[in-house]
């Protein structure tokens, strides 16, 4: 037999046994003492809606729902959005400018350090050469080895504590 079958056999035995009393009331009681005590006659259902979104400004339909609880809330999340991108952009463009400057910087400490050495180390050698020449061995050991030792700290604080460059 069917459930609707067997429920309506039961509901009949109980309509014909007079002395059967049952605890749950039947559903004409059950709205007469639900209206009774205030409660509604239909069941009541709780929904729950769960929204969500990524990025920084909701979808058009919370916007309407911004703006319909609170006037000119969409236009102020729309112009907080462009003023942070504004200025996101703007910082960007700072530290951009200011690694360009820093590079730029670098690239003439460099060149001048080149020129500098380029001028210095023949200067060097011919003051040695001419210190030999003129019998002054002392000085002329003491310069090249003051000049020689210059350039190779230079060249070793340049590998080692300069900036790094990839490539």
């Amino acid at each position: 037999m069917s459930r609707k079958k067997r429920a309506g056999r039961k509901s009949k035995n109980k309509g014909h046994n007079p002395g059967a009393h049952s605890n749950s009331p039947s559903p004409s009681q059950s709205s007469d003492a639900g209206s009774q005590a205030g409660a509604p006659d239909d069941e009541a259902h709780l929904l729950a809606k769960r929204s969500e979104y990524s990025g920084p400004i909701p979808p058009p339909d919370q916007l309407r729902e911004f703006e319909q609880v609170c006037p000119g809330a969409a236009q102020t999340l729309i112009d907080n959005y462009r003023a942070e991108s504004e200025h996101r952009r703007e910082i960007e463009r700072q530290a951009i400018e200011v690694q360009r400057r820093e590079l730029e910087q670098d690239r003439k400490e460099r060149t001048t350090g080149q020129w500098m050495g380029f001028v210095l180390v023949p200067l060097v050698l011919v003051a040695v050469v001419l210190l030999g020449w003129m019998g002054e061995s002392k000085a002329a050991i003491a310069l090249a080895t003051i000049g020689i030792g210059t350039i190779l700290g230079a060249l070793i604080a340049g590998k080692y504590l300069g900036p790094k460059t990839s490539g």
